[in-house]
């Protein structure tokens, strides 16, 4: 059995009463919340790494906002730059502020590679924290380059996540991990098998979902909220294999709880404590802490694809499908049998749910504004289930043309993960700089593969970049080679929601699924528009708020940190052709 932690890392007395004066950021420890969050005013303490040995600098041969420091500049000095940056994670809005910085400093070319100062941290504070360069890259010929090759990831997330298999920097362990863990996520004998138990839990949800809207008098409802709980839902009930009344149980503060404890640890690279409470992060990481432990007990037992082969005969296998006997929880026995399991827990909860969640938040956002799409997506919806008789099997969500590219297009449009991926250089390289030249970038320097800029890039997709348009023209690759739901990653050199391989997303196909699968049955049964405050958005500024996953604003909250809301007006469609089980409508 692997060995179980304590989880976040939290402070001894010593940092509770922290003043920036009295504080010694050089002990090795965890630093407390409070320290982390407002990590500039302990500024004069931060060793400034960015200059090497042999005087090389990055902010000085690339373009950045640190070349704007000075009297009569737009900086004061770096700690200026910092403050801006931690402003803008702190509401949100990292991925606004990097397309603007790349406007300003990079001639507008939105396929420029640039770089930004941070406060990069490490776990149990090993290393103090320090203030280094981070290259932000965006140029095609860059990214995908440097993500195959450079898969050692930057320390920061294991403030955290420690050495899970998500953010450990050690690549031979993270090597293991994922080798160890792939078996869950294979299509045909994992996904097939647990199909049934997420098919189940989305019909109960349409039945959930009519139920709300009948008893909401302008039917209104916070659909981002809906698809998070239900997402959590099918995670819990189908990969994790637990009970419907222990997911129903802890599906609504297990959510808030690392929410509190992912934002407090590390997606705000700089820190800010602008709306940090130390005893609601304290609360929120002890309930965590718990869950995880009741969780821990629970995945004893559970059958993985390696046992359920060695019970299942070969003549039971099949194409489609492969089923297998006692197949239940398949990524809780990898969990169970596996090192680092608190980590790995914490992982697959955190990276596991809000993603997809979001990514269907978004696809409803635009289908809600384009009434012609959605049609065109209803007759989809009821096709499908008159061709299969509401008997739906695994490879049916195979044969889904206009959902695929909907949900590509929401992939492209609103990156659920604008911050792409974070990287640690194992050796020299060089990336394109100003006006084309090769740029040498050092072994051991931190580069940041985002996808937002090159998503929305008018130079690689053309003037309508900003526009949703599922029926633009996307590569072979970026379709996926005709291969959707199987183990191709659809990728492209200007495109990589699940990033590049081969430190790629474990679980995309699961999520390509589970999105399939719920957002068939709502164009099957529900008619939506934008409603509540959602309603008034403004599209120059209503960008999403990034959390180190992106959802949409809630447009109703005017106090406090920014949170998530997307309100829309739910009607239940009376020419539903095919009755779905589980789902009669009242009207």
């Amino acid at each position: 059995m692997g060995s179980v932690r304590k989880p976040l890392e939290m402070p001894d007395t010593e940092w509770s009463t922290a003043k920036p004066r009295k504080v010694n950021l050089n002990r090795q420890g965890p630093l407390h919340v409070e320290v982390r969050a407002n990590i500039l005013e302990y500024y004069d303490q931060l060793k400034d790494i960015s200059r090497l040995s042999d005087g090389y600098c990055l902010n000085e041969v690339l373009p950045g906002p640190l070349k704007d420091v000075g009297n009569g500049k737009r900086y004061k000095n770096k700690r200026h730059v910092l403050e801006d940056l931690a402003e803008a994670a702190v509401n949100g809005l990292s991925h606004v502020s990097w397309m603007d910085l790349q406007k300003r400093y990079c001639h507008g070319k939105s396929t420029a590679n640039f770089v930004i100062p941070i406060v990069s941290f490490t776990q149990n504070n090993s290393r103090p924290p320090v203030i280094t360069d981070l290259v932000i890259l965006s140029h095609p010929d860059d990214c995908e380059r440097i993500a195959r090759a450079h898969v050692k990831k930057m320390p920061d997330q294991g403030i955290f996540l420690g050495d899970g298999v998500l953010s450990t920097t050690d690549v031979d362990m993270w090597r293991e991990q994922r080798s160890h863990f792939i078996e869950s996520f294979l299509p045909n004998a994992s996904l097939a098998n647990v199909f049934p138990v997420n098919l189940a839990r989305v019909q109960k949800s349409m039945k959930n979902l009519e139920d709300m809207v009948n008893t909401t008098s302008d039917r209104v409802i916070n659909m981002n909220e809906f698809l998070l709980y239900e997402a959590m839902a099918q995670l819990q009930l189908s990969l994790f294999g637990l009970s419907e009344s222990f997911m129903d149980e802890t599906n609504v503060p297990l959510r808030r709880a690392f929410d509190s404890v992912a934002e407090a640890t590390g997606v705000i690279s700089g820190g800010n404590g602008k709306y940090m409470d130390a005893k609601t992060v304290t609360t929120q990481a002890t309930y965590a802490a718990t869950w995880i432990a009741r969780y821990i007990k629970r995945t004893q037992g559970k059958v993985g694809v390696s046992e359920a082969k060695d019970i299942t005969q070969p003549e039971e296998n099949s194409s489609s499908g492969c089923p297998m006997r006692g197949l239940a929880g398949p990524l809780s026995a990898r969990i169970a049998d596996g090192d680092n399991m608190y980590e790995n827990a914490a992982t697959f909860v955190f990276a596991g749910h809000d993603t997809t969640a979001n990514t269907m938040t978004w696809l409803l956002f635009e289908v809600s504004q384009n009434k012609n799409l959605q049609q065109r997506l209803q007759q989809e919806a009821d096709e499908f289930f008159a061709r299969t008789n509401g008997n739906i099997q695994y490879d049916d969500l195979k044969s889904l043309p206009l959902l695929g590219r909907c949900i590509l297009e929401t992939l492209r449009l609103w990156p659920v993960v604008p911050n792409g991926t974070f990287r640690e250089l194992l050796f020299d390289d060089v990336v394109v700089g100003p006006n084309g030249q090769p740029v040498k970038v050092p072994k051991g320097t931190y580069v940041q593969i985002t996808n937002w800029m090159r998503h929305r890039s008018p130079e690689l997709w053309g003037p309508d970049a900003g526009v949703f348009n599922p029926d633009r023209e996307f590569t072979e690759k970026e379709l996926g080679s005709g291969l959707p739901m199987a183990g191709f990653n659809p990728s492209s050199a200007r495109f990589s929601p699940f990033t590049y391989g081969p430190r790629d997303c474990m679980g995309r196909n699961f999520a390509q699924m589970e999105m399939r699968v719920i957002l068939l049955h709502l164009f099957h049964n529900f008619k939506f528009e934008l409603g509540g405050t959602t309603a008034r958005y403004n599209p120059d500024t209503f960008l999403g708020i990034n959390r180190g996953t992106m959802g949409p604003q809630d447009l109703g909250k005017t106090e406090g940190a920014p949170s998530l809301a997307l309100q829309l007006q739910v009607t239940p469609r009376r020419d539903t052709q095919v009755a779905v089980p589980g789902l009669q409508s009242k009207l």
